[in-house]
């Protein structure tokens, strides 16, 4: 079967695509530029971009079949193209959309290589993307509070519910001769720990679980008057 190109019609669509890419991420683009570049994140941003908005079937070439995916080159479906070296595909039609990438000179172009591909007797291999893409960046880990910032603030929260302007308990934090677990864990942990960890100062999650317990009944019991 003689080679006819499958993807002329969308060839407008597909630059485009690319010149959207371009627009929008410079420092991929000025990769493409680099002698010897390794990345492939500018063509694997095309070949998604394509598949979003021209045909799913618009994926990122295998060079020699693999496993290097190619720096330029799209790959499509097309069974009178190249052999698909993955067998996702019967052929696969494959467009040079970077002409003289990695030089200075590089743009955005229409090359198809497919029947030099055909003559060279090597098959090409479509992947939906190139594997070296980073994912988007997950957000840093948030930690609760150390061993000494909790031993730090449930010593001063035994102080406060002994203190004058605080609860007035002559054991503090401890009840019935052992440690008072249920304020421990309301103003600790369901408090102080979440203020902390949604970002907030030490001395704001303090703040916060205070306000809670000037308004408990027992605090409003020993401060007869005074607004909470």
């Amino acid at each position: 079967m003689a080679y006819q190109s499958a993807w002329i019609t969308k060839k407008d669509l597909i630059l485009a695509a690319a010149v959207r890419v371009k627009d929008g991420n410079p420092a991929a683009w000025e990769e493409v530029k680099v002698p010897g570049q390794k990345s492939r994140t500018f063509i694997s941003l095309v070949a998604a971009e394509c598949q979003q908005t021209v045909d799913v079937g618009i994926g990122c070439n295998l060079k020699r079949g693999g496993p290097e995916t190619s720096l330029d080159v799209l790959a499509m479906p097309n069974a009178s193209g190249a052999r698909d070296a993955t067998g996702t595909f019967l052929g696969l039609e494959l467009i040079d959309i970077i002409g003289s990438a990695e030089g200075p000179d590089a743009s955005i172009a229409w090359g198809d290589v497919t029947q030099k591909t055909i003559d060279s007797g090597n098959p090409g291999g479509w992947i939906e993307s190139a594997s070296s893409v980073p994912g988007p960046t997950p957000p840093p880990a948030v930690l609760p509070p150390g061993r000494e910032e909790a031993l730090n603030e449930l010593n001063w929260l035994d102080y406060y519910y002994g203190a004058p302007e605080g609860l007035q308990r002559p054991n503090g934090l401890s009840i019935n001769g052992g440690p008072d677990f249920e304020g421990i864990a309301a103003w600790y942990l369901d408090i102080y720990q979440r203020e902390r960890m949604a970002g907030k100062s030490r001395t704001d999650a303090r703040a916060a679980y205070v306000a809670q317990i000037r308004r408990s009944a027992e605090w409003q019991a020993k401060h007869p008057g005074v607004t909470p």
